[in-house]
């Protein structure tokens, strides 16, 4: 009876360890087992638009507007001729036919007088000169009129005999073109300008480009030429 006692036991024994390790598996399992919620992906409808994709598509349409505007403002700036020295080129080819001379009117470029340059310092005297009435005028590489402006001007200096000074705008500061300007707001480096100085004062200014008979008016108005009586 003992022995059938102790067997029994055993088999209770045994069962409890079996259930005890089976626990203990449980756990074990447990603990390996990462609590992440499962992130299901779900398919793109056609209606779905990568972000990425997006970004690119609005750096390439907006690259392809900058690009566009840079051509035409460069275009427009050979068109104009502002591009200094470059207006000779695109208008070689155009030297004979000047748009401020009257229909059938040809200078003869053996009768041009030759302009006086002068520097900023020289024009500072000119205008404070009190004795001597002084023209200036007032050129620039990058003016598109300043080609078709001057041969008139040669040719009227030499007809009325004129002692004309030019200025050049690309030789000057900054602060002596903001200098000039003030004398008269519609200066610019853009438009040949003629400035008649005397005293310290713009006696008279013609800041658009003139025809030869609008030049010879312009100086006679202002006595630089005597009129014929």
């Amino acid at each position: 009876m003992a022995k059938g006692k102790a067997n029994k036991n055993d088999k209770n024994v045994k069962s409890t360890t079996k259930e005890e390790k089976k626990v203990t598996e449980t756990k074990e399992v447990k603990k390996v087992v990462i609590d992440e919620p499962v992130k299901v992906q779900k398919p793109k409808s056609k209606y779905d638009f990568d972000k990425k994709s997006i970004e690119k598509g609005i750096i390439t349409v907006l690259g392809a507007i900058v690009f566009l505007l840079a051509i035409f403002f460069v275009s427009n700036k050979i068109t104009d001729c502002d591009l200094g020295k470059f207006c000779d080129k695109v208008e070689e080819n155009k030297k004979d036919v000047n748009p401020l001379l009257a229909e059938g009117e040809v200078l003869d470029e053996t009768k041009m007088k030759t302009l006086t340059e002068i520097n900023y310092e020289e024009y500072e005297k000119a205008l404070k000169s009190k004795k001597t009435t002084t023209v200036v005028y007032l050129v620039s590489d990058s003016s598109y009129w300043n080609q078709y402006e001057t041969p008139i001007l040669k040719s009227v200096a030499y007809n009325y005999d004129l002692d004309i000074k030019y200025l050049n705008y690309d030789n000057l500061t900054e602060e002596q073109v903001a200098a000039i300007e003030k004398l008269n707001k519609n200066i610019t480096k853009e438009t040949p300008a003629l400035l008649i100085v005397n005293n310290k004062k713009l006696v008279a200014s013609q800041t658009t480009p003139l025809s030869t008979s609008g030049m010879v008016s312009f100086f006679t108005d202002n006595k630089i030429i005597k009129s014929e009586k």
